[in-house]
């Protein structure tokens, strides 16, 4: 069961967006509070600066069409915590180069518990 739901339009492509998600350079220039992005081939480490757990994520992509499903596992501090976030990446119809991004995550969390 999903407690997050959210529903953005970009102006891009759903490959663009699918990269962003996976790729630790870029997630730098958008996710907020990020201090650090490695990767070890397969997952992401990420550091935030609010906090001092280390979140390791991996994703799963599905393409359906001209979009995405992924599916992002979350694991925080060597899995202490888990969490995953499914993202929807699909173009608008008669609309080229608008993607809309749709988040569902399991829970919001606080920054207490991350």
């Amino acid at each position: 069961m999903f407690q997050v739901k959210l529903s953005t339009c970009l102006m891009s492509t759903p490959d663009e967006i699918a990269y962003a998600l996976k790729d630790h350079n870029q997630r730098l220039m958008w996710d907020l509070h990020l201090e650090n992005a490695t990767t070890d081939g397969q997952s992401l480490l990420l550091i935030y600066s609010h906090s001092q757990s280390k979140y390791n994520v991996s994703h799963t992509f599905f393409q359906y069409g001209q979009g995405y499903y992924a599916h992002e596992q979350v694991k925080i501090n060597n899995g202490a915590t888990e969490h995953c976030r499914i993202f929807v990446i699909e173009e608008i119809k008669n609309k080229p180069q608008y993607v809309r991004l749709t988040l569902y995550q399991e829970k919001l969390h606080s920054l207490k518990e991350a």
